[in-house]
């Protein structure tokens, strides 16, 4: 922890001159009675830097703790501060609880008042849920740095005090590292980790610990796809791609009965994302020996994690060996998904799976790819007996010749295809390739069919909202509904150049701390695909005579989200129009009263909105900033 002592002694350095020879005498006689602190006072290091700035807080992005500032300012307006209370309630807990609110800072106060003895340090460790609560409340509020160098500063405190089993913090410590795919803090953990003498990591602690890995190399990859890995992963394998360090998280890791491991399955996962192939490899072969003794669920996982890992890693004719060698014991169909199974067979050119795969898989691939095509093309297959396809653009039903020779008659009602209905299945055709969110191509491409469709309104169907009878609801689908002032799209197109990302729409989103936007929780990437509309129900219209209300914007747009492949609704505060980049601070209407939330396609290829508590590193509590994606990772 960057010590706040220290903090103000610098300030201290810089302003001296703001403190007057009297005030130098309150603030010592005041400090003196630090060894008995009662709850929710100031800090040596708070009281110093209130006495020189006239503010406990140390600037952008800590929380002004008003009550405390006041109770200060109307302290040092007498000529001596007020003892404080000469013991401490033991029953208390080690830390008091944060107030809701506040962050980082009040908890750095805390520890450096009341975490001040072997004792208190010790207690600390014993009930560290308290701890935990306070990072936790912490974590989306500061950069995931701060959050660390706290911890570390932590650490060294209770090493100072002597206190002899800090295991329990370095847990934690690990734990934020992961988060943060911070290589450097989970190496420190790691090694005083070792030097404790702690053995193996606990099995749901290890579990938890590689899936914090995997999301944030995720996050960072997708924020930078030329992130290097290599030093993760000598933190986690040692050095020159082998284990060969007891510091290292594989070192740690409990591989004693692999039949039975939760974590195998994922770290060979994480293995694959990193490049750590040669020991993945090595694993494989554990997993291969026991294959031999029978399968159990464990070792069946680990199995297709180790084929998906080699075509992580490029290697697709391991990946195929691998295969062709677990397929000997376990049912490859039953057991590999169909995306793994389309990588394998387009790299099977000797066909080697070609007696593995069974009917019912080459079936279900077949069925996916011709989705797929009507996906693309707008076209709806209608199974009544002779089935054809109904195509959205000749609004002709495409009959196969057996049917047409027959004289087959279509008994489905052709106006209930709608433009709505060919825009939803063309707009998911454009989202369902892979890699398509990078691509400007394919960008441009889902670009242009929003402009097809601008003017059109799309019946959006609500979940668990109780006013749905009253009011309509309706999507429009625009591109780019929403420009910020600064960066406004480009007027006329070159259609031999790529849309710039004001033009499609691009935004990016970051949660707010206490002012600041928090980089290191990563941004949620979204694709403007038009707006939310409502007005009163026209099924309540009385007769023909009436007029109907015409659609007012909720603040919401509607967007892909480029990451995680969902279509989303987000309250802007203008769904439509011009609007300053920077700070939101939610405040929907009570008509549609949800801050953010997810919009699927029911059966009927209707867009069905649900609300959710969270978007990715967004929540219902704080508030988020906006702005323009640059794009840096588009292809």
């Amino acid at each position: 922890m960057r010590s706040l002592t220290l903090d103000g002694c610098r300030l201290m350095t810089e302003c001296c001159g703001l403190l007057s020879s009297s005030q130098f005498v309150t603030l010592r006689r005041y400090s003196q009675s630090l060894p008995a602190q009662s709850l929710f006072q100031p800090s040596q290091a708070q009281l110093l830097r209130f006495a020189i700035t006239g503010t406990t807080c140390s600037g952008p992005g800590d929380t002004l703790d008003k009550k405390l500032d006041e109770r200060l300012t109307s302290h040092f307006q007498k000529n001596r501060l007020p003892k404080r209370p000469s013991t401490i309630d033991r029953l208390s807990p080690p830390l008091p609880k944060l107030p809701k609110g506040h962050g980082l800072s009040r908890l750095q106060a805390n520890v450096e008042t009341f975490i001040n003895s072997e004792n208190s340090g010790a207690n600390l460790l014993n009930s560290i849920q308290s701890l935990e609560n306070a990072l936790d409340q912490c974590h989306t509020r500061v950069e995931g740095e701060d959050l660390l160098m706290t911890i570390n500063g932590l650490l060294a405190r209770l090493n100072q005090l002597g206190v002899k089993d800090t295991h329990q913090l370095l847990l934690l410590g690990m734990s934020y590292a992961a988060k943060d795919f911070s290589s450097g803090s989970l190496a420190l953990y790691l090694r005083n980790y070792s030097k404790g003498g702690h053995g193996t990591l606990p099995r749901s602690i290890s579990v938890n610990l590689i899936d914090s890995l995997l999301n944030g190399f995720k996050r960072r990859y997708w924020e930078d796809p030329s992130i290097d890995k290599s030093a993760m992963l000598r933190v986690i394998i040692g050095p020159g791609n082998e284990q060969t360090s007891a510091d290292t998280l594989h070192s740690h890791l409990d591989f004693s009965s692999i039949r039975e491991s939760e974590v195998l399955p994922k770290y060979l996962q994480l293995l694959g994302e990193l490049g750590g192939e040669k020991m993945v490899f090595d694993l494989w072969r554990q997993v291969q020996a026991e294959l031999e003794y029978g399968q159990t669920a464990a070792i069946t996982e680990s199995a297709i994690a180790s084929i998906e890992a080699f075509l992580t890693l490029g290697n697709p004719g391991r990946a195929l060996e691998a295969a062709q060698l677990a397929s000997k014991y376990i049912d490859l169909n039953e057991h590999l998904p169909v995306p793994t199974w389309k990588l394998l067979l387009e790299h099977d050119s000797h066909g080697l799976l070609r007696t593995v795969i069974a009917p019912a898989t080459t079936a279900t691939l077949l069925q996916r790819d011709l989705h797929s095509l009507e996906l693309v093309l707008g076209a709806t297959w209608f199974n009544d007996g002779a089935g054809h396809h109904y195509h959205p653009l000749s609004m002709e039903e495409i009959h196969s010749a057996s049917a047409a020779n027959d004289g087959y008659q279509p008994s489905y009602n052709s106006s209930g295809y709608t433009s709505s209905v060919k825009f939803i299945r063309q707009l998911q055709g454009g989202m369902q390739t892979n890699g398509c969110s990078r691509s400007l191509d394919n960008l441009s491409a889902i670009a242009d069919l929003l402009d097809e469709y601008e003017g059109a309104d799309i019946p959006l169907k609500m979940q668990l909202l109780e006013n749905t009878d009253t009011l309509d609801y309706a999507w429009f689908p625009t591109c780019s509904p929403v420009e910020f002032i600064g960066n406004r799209p480009q007027l006329g197109r070159d259609i031999g150049q790529p849309l710039s990302p004001a033009s499609l729409g691009l935004i990016r989103v970051h949660v707010d701390g206490n002012g600041v936007p928090i980089r290191s929780l990563g941004n949620v990437s979204l694709m403007q695909l038009g707006y939310i509309g409502v007005r009163a129900s026209t099924a309540n219209a009385a007769g023909l005579g009436d007029s109907i209300e015409r659609w007012r914007c909720t603040g919401h747009i509607i967007a892909w989200d480029r990451q995680s492949g969902k279509v989303v609704a987000l309250w802007i505060g203008k769904g439509n129009g011009v609007v300053h980049p920077g700070l939101v601070k939610p405040a929907p209407p009570l008509e549609f009263p949800f801050i953010f939330g997810t919009v699927t396609f029911n059966d009927t290829e209707e867009p069905v909105f649900s609300q959710c508590d969270s978007l990715g590193p967004l929540n219902n509590i704080q508030s988020y900033w906006v702005d323009v994606d640059s794009s840096s990772n588009l292809i």
